[in-house]
């Protein structure tokens, strides 16, 4: 059995305090998602991850802020009837009103709040990242105000 291996963040940025997640769709099958693809050749998931981003939304890594500690694996069949496993990282936009430039592979994307991010996303094991994601956020963004508030 062949097992693919995919990569990809999750992108947030804040409008008026309140996280929003980039979320592509797919040109094949309407689907919605965060920026993900296969590792090529000697690719770790990071590398793997960055270099997806890039292709399918144009946002380099100068653009974004890594968010250290956050790295989820999901595995799941895809409607090829292939076993695949994806893991996730986390970053944040360093400015928000960043140009998004789509590849063929997907014609719309949104920036949504976690409800509605919910509501587009079709995959349950997907639909958990989300929700891990923005609770980690939410968390750190927590622990460095609470940081800041006792110095």
């Amino acid at each position: 059995m062949v097992m693919l291996v995919s990569a990809g963040i999750l992108i947030l940025r804040n409008v008026s305090d309140t996280p929003e997640i980039l979320l592509l769709k797919s040109t094949e099958g309407c689907c919605w998602g965060p920026p993900k693809g296969h590792l090529e050749g000697s690719e770790n998931g990071f590398e793997a991850a960055i270099r997806e981003t890039y292709e399918e939304t144009g946002i380099t890594l100068d653009k974004i802020d890594m968010i250290d500690g956050f790295q989820e694996f999901i595995s799941y069949q895809s409607r090829s009837r292939r076993f695949k496993t994806v893991v996730f990282y986390l970053a944040k936009l360093v400015n928000s009103d960043v140009k998004i430039t789509l590849s063929s592979e997907h014609n719309e994307y949104v920036w949504t709040n976690l409800s509605e991010a919910l509501c587009l996303v079709q995959m349950e094991p997907v639909r958990k990242v989300l929700c891990n994601a923005f609770a980690f956020y939410k968390n750190t963004r927590n622990r460095r105000i609470a940081i800041c508030e006792a110095m």
